[in-house]
């Protein structure tokens, strides 16, 4: 259970999502961001892991992420949660599409949320790899967060392993 199918913790998502027109982005606006383009964090609740604000929105809307996806953007909008802007893919494309869109750009710091939900995101299965390309930075960088090393939780002040 991921809290999609619960009318209350789906409300409360919502209630966090600057709804508007259906073609316009609806942005996610509670204080909890995370990752280098600024995607949103959810926590449906205390039993359920975090999650980017984006794949909750597309799995609300149309269910299950198929296996081996990522949730795209097609409006090029991190914090953008509209359904109808967004689309399942491949990790390949979501990489080709941040070249096309010179978007990329490497990071060295995250705040105590972005190391959370980085680490939630490789206990759930997710690769290095992956977690590293869309968070703008290298694979080696998301291991030493991942194993709590010290120069990488020393940059924003955050314990080591937390």
């Amino acid at each position: 259970m991921n809290g999609t199918q619960d009318p209350l913790i789906v409300a409360r998502f919502w209630s966090k999502v600057e709804v508007k027109r259906p073609g316009e982005c609806w942005p996610w606006r509670a204080k909890s961001v995370a990752s280098a383009g600024g995607h949103g964090i959810f926590r449906p609740s205390k039993n359920i892991p975090l999650v980017r604000a984006h794949r909750f929105a597309w799995e609300v809307a149309n269910g299950p992420i198929p296996g081996g996806q990522v949730i795209r953007h097609r409006c090029d909008n991190p914090p953008c949660c509209n359904p109808a802007h967004l689309v399942p893919g491949t990790q390949s494309e979501n990489v080709a599409d941040m070249h096309a869109r010179k978007r990329r750009r490497y990071r060295t710091m995250f705040s105590a949320d972005e190391i959370a939900l980085i680490r939630e995101r490789y206990r759930t299965g997710e690769t290095q790899t992956a977690i590293a390309a869309e968070s703008g930075c290298t694979a080696s960088y998301i291991s030493a967060i991942i194993c709590g090393a010290r120069g990488v939780a020393a940059q924003k002040g955050i314990q080591d392993g937390k």
